[in-house]
């Protein structure tokens, strides 16, 4: 369906068809016009105090978390740059040049020969087998007990 406004009815000259296009612009213009103030008592019934007020609470609040946020984002910046400060200063101490991690070689963990348990010994060694009960810890006997008697006699 056309309604033939967008388009410009053709004419002989070129005059009259940039006057039909101009003509068909400003109607488009008014009717815009005419929606815009229709909307505008609208908004302005939504403009009470409590309104106002409640907008700039809400305001006030974004403000604060917002600040909060960003104190926080900072504070754990700070943090970062102290302990980087800190290795940096660590390992000209010890002379030892930086290198970043994307550069360092990576470390390769060879586990032939180990239990798989990080830091236990296999099961099949001795002290593995030991119990943490200090009676069954202690030795059998006294050692003093079980050392030979001396004799009243001394030798000569």
């Amino acid at each position: 369906m056309d309604l033939g406004g967008n388009k410009p009815k053709m004419a002989r000259k070129d005059e009259e068809e940039v006057l039909v296009e101009d003509a068909s612009d400003a109607e488009t213009e008014k009717l815009e016009i005419s929606d815009e103030e229709e909307k505008e008592p609208e908004t302005e019934a939504k403009w009470t105090p409590e309104y106002i007020l409640a907008q700039k609470n809400r305001e006030a609040m974004l403000n604060n978390i917002e600040r909060g946020l960003i104190e926080e984002h900072n504070r754990e910046l700070d943090e970062a740059i102290k302990h980087g400060k800190t290795r940096l200063a660590t390992l000209k101490v010890k002379a030892m040049p930086y290198i970043p991690t994307s550069e360092k070689p990576k470390r390769v963990k060879h586990t032939a020969g180990r239990h798989r348990v990080h830091g236990r010994k296999s099961p099949l060694h001795p002290s593995s087998n030991r119990s943490e009960n200090p009676i069954e810890t202690s030795p059998a006997q006294n050692l003093r007990r079980s050392k030979r008697p001396r004799t009243e006699s001394e030798p000569k």
